[in-house]
């Protein structure tokens, strides 16, 4: 009987269908396979080879797994120093005790305390001995299992600069200043390392011994590369030191021609070594904590009066000691009869009560303010500084404000860095600079990785205006005159500069708290 080849089409193309259906899933298969193959030995290779390697190995980093924060001129800001230590392994101890007595005779200490020490570290570490040169030699040549000697790099020394601007480390790394603000740049872990290595169970891998290696892979610590300029810091922080006795204090050095900070300094400071409290008030920068300016800000008023031409050098005013603005009095000690440079010169309240006030006005007085880059943070560092405040400038529908505002008083508050930066721009012929203090963040072979953006100079007051009122400040501080500044005059180089106090409340004692500003 012949077959009837209709009858066979429905289960060959059964069979077919199955055919290809399972061929289908175990290619797909395989490819889910060989793409998880890839996964963990192409695309994570290394990080599952890092991951081993840790496993089996055992290091003590033998530099900070931080940058360093560097001046100007590559000058470390932080004191950082080297010291020999000893370092522990202790899967590769032999006889604590023995190893603890040979100690003890190079280290002039007792067998008893550094056994306990030995017995304490359930991983490897540092003795608490920092040793010199001559000692460290010893114990190397002592040949003990499972301890070496060598030198550490400790990144914060004893005596560190620009503590506030530095700011501090804690557990979760950078917590305040430059520190903070430059964390990801200047953390890494790719450090020299005193480095023993052991097999999976935690044994001794027999023969290569406890040796200095350099990771090849992660990340470096970058350098933060500052503005600071190390000489003129410690200059300014033995003046603070000195001056201070104990109250705030801040101090900026800013070089007028392009708004590099060369000093910052705060007081009282603090050790970043040993921070126990961070809401300890030393630890506040007040270099760009704002407080009321009073009469330094009188050299703004001033330059927004002259650019205007609402009053000359020259122009004579009377001072009988008391002026009423709106029902609003001014009183000051009662000059007579002055010029306005004069009146800059002795910081007289009537005068400026009558310019600012009656002359410019408040809405004007604002306007030049924000000019100067009063009411908003400098970002100085080329980033946002949680630290630093932006200030306040007065409101404009408060009628009191207009006297207040007019010699620096009221709702009215600016930084020091603030005002470096104003006065740098009548010191340099009328262009506002961009405050800095971040030049570049470098890689530990000198490439340049981050150069931090920096805002453009702007032009605020002419050229005219800026030298006027540069002479006007000179009058300040002539020894030869009346001016309220004169101990600020620098024999054979001369200065100029404004002198300024402001109350700000009373204290518990009941007196009047009193800003002190040059």
């Amino acid at each position: 009987m012949t077959p009837n080849p209709i009858s066979q089409t429905p289960i060959t193309y059964s069979i077919a269908r199955r055919l290809f259906a399972l061929t289908l899933i175990v290619l797909l298969l395989l490819a889910a396979l060989g793409g998880r193959l890839y996964h963990l030995q192409v695309a994570k290779n290394a990080a599952y080879t890092a991951i081993a390697h840790s496993q089996r190995t055992l290091s003590l980093p033998l530099s900070p797994e931080r940058g360093l924060i560097l001046d100007r001129n590559g000058e470390p800001l932080s004191d950082p120093v080297h010291t020999w230590r000893i370092g522990v392994f202790p899967p590769f101890l032999d006889d604590r005790a023995t190893e603890a007595a040979a100690l003890a005779r190079l280290l002039g200490d007792s067998a008893a305390s550094i056994e306990y020490e030995l017995w304490e570290m359930k991983k490897q570490g540092w003795l608490p001995y920092r040793l010199d040169e001559q000692t460290a030699a010893a114990v190397r040549d002592a040949g003990l299992a499972g301890i070496a000697a060598a030198p550490v790099l400790h990144r914060v020394g004893e005596n560190p600069l620009a503590r506030h601007l530095l700011g501090y480390v804690n557990a979760n790394g950078g917590a305040q200043g430059l520190e903070y603000i430059y964390d990801a740049e200047l953390k890494g872990g790719d450090v020299p390392a005193l480095t023993a290595y052991v097999d999976g169970h935690g044994n001794p891998l027999a023969g290569l011994g406890i040796r200095a290696v350099v990771p090849t892979a992660g990340k470096a610590p970058y350098q933060l590369i500052t503005t600071i300029d190390k000489r003129f810091q410690a200059a300014v922080e033995e003046v603070l030191d000195r001056a201070a006795a104990g109250r705030p204090v801040a101090a900026v050095v800013m070089d007028p021609e392009n708004g590099e900070v060369l000093a910052m300094a705060s007081r009282p400071t603090f050790d970043p070594n040993k921070i126990e409290n961070p809401n300890n008030p030393a630890l506040h920068n007040r270099a760009v904590r704002a407080e009321p300016p009073g009469s330094v800000f009188k050299a703004v008023i001033a330059a927004a009066a002259l650019e205007a031409g609402l009053v000359e050098p020259d122009e004579e005013f009377y001072c009988d000691g008391e002026h009423e603005i709106d029902g609003w009095h001014v009183t000051d000690a009662g000059h007579g009869w002055l010029t306005f440079s004069e009146a800059v010169a002795k910081s007289c309240n009537i005068v400026f009560g009558e310019v600012g006030a009656e002359r410019l006005g408040v809405t004007a007085m604002r306007e030049v303010a924000a000019h100067f880059g009063f009411g908003e943070a400098t970002d100085a560092p080329g980033r946002p500084w949680p630290e630093e405040s932006a200030g306040t400038i007065v409101r404009a529908d408060d009628p009191t404000n207009d006297i207040q505002m007019a010699i620096g008083q009221g709702d009215l508050e600016v930084t020091p860095l603030q005002l470096a930066r104003a006065y740098s721009a009548i010191a340099n012929g009328g262009t506002l600079p961009a405050a800095k203090l971040v030049k570049a963040v470098k890689s530990p072979a000198g490439e340049v990785v981050v150069r931090p953006a920096a805002g453009r100079p702007e032009r605020v007051i002419s050229r005219e205006t800026a030298a006027r009122l540069k002479q006007m400040l000179e009058g300040v501080t002539d020894p030869g005159g009346a001016g309220t500044g004169k101990l600020a005059w620098v024999p054979g180089a001369g200065s100029a500069g404004k002198t300024g106090s402001a109350e700000d409340g009373r204290n518990e004692s009941g007196g009047a708290v009193v800003h002190a500003w040059f």
